[in-house]
């Protein structure tokens, strides 16, 4: 949520203590007692919308970040044998293929990584006898194979995410906005109707409607709201 959909959200708890607290008057009115149950309702989904949101893009972001650092670690292994053949063989055009460090390879652009291990795959199988040589076992090639897999397919997720989020976030406005047609146009009426037979809780009400700034009608007055 937003700094003031955080305080806006704050005014639909005050006004729901409110209206909890006077549940004898509140469920002895029908429609105001439904109106209650609706802004429960649509606070509830509000809370879930606003968790979905922040967790569209905390996951999925950590996931990526750990199979990259994985991947990054599987490929500076693999090159720094590469290197050694090169350098045992007088390889310049290998050792400029496998010059790498940690730090780059973690920086280099999600999309472009997938290729730099593709390549040092290629390669591995290319020299692969003489790696073996020096310690890289079949194991470590198809760990090296599968960490850039698992990166591959994380590649998609902060695309997905993001879809996810925006969602979320047409979602919450959406919520917001109908709470605050319904408390203006049906819960703040009816309320203000039982001004005469219980007018302390009239005053409670609507001051807890005009919690953080939330413009709200009191009795006599036309309703108003910034919503």
């Amino acid at each position: 949520m937003t700094n003031n959909q955080e305080e806006k959200f704050n005014m639909y708890d005050a006004t729901d203590d409110v209206l909890t607290d006077a549940a004898a008057i509140v469920d002895r009115i029908p429609d105001l007692a439904a109106g209650h149950d609706s802004l429960q309702h649509n606070m509830s989904d509000i809370e879930v919308a606003s968790g979905l949101k922040d967790a569209a893009t905390a996951g999925t972001g950590a996931e990526k970040q750990q199979q990259k650092k994985q991947l990054a670690t599987a490929l500076l292994h693999g090159c720094g044998l590469l290197k050694a053949h090169a350098s045992a063989t007088g390889d310049a055009a290998l050792m400029e293929q496998v010059t790498f460090s940690h730090s780059r390879l973690e920086r280099t652009r999600d999309g472009k990584l997938p290729v730099i291990a593709d390549s040092i795959l290629g390669l591995a199988r290319t020299h692969l006898d003489a790696l073996k040589r020096k310690g890289f076992t079949d194991e470590q090639y198809t760990g090296l194979a599968g960490a850039a897999a698992a990166f591959r397919e994380c590649i998609p997720a902060p695309k997905n995410a993001r879809h996810e989020k925006s969602l979320q976030v047409e979602k919450i406005a959406a919520l917001f906005a109908a709470t605050d047609k319904l408390l203006r146009e049906q819960v703040d009426p009816m309320v203000r109707n039982l001004e005469g037979r219980h007018p302390d809780f009239v005053k409670r009400y609507f001051a807890a409607r005009s919690i953080d700034d939330v413009v709200a009608a009191t009795p006599g007055e036309a309703t108003t709201g910034n919503a």
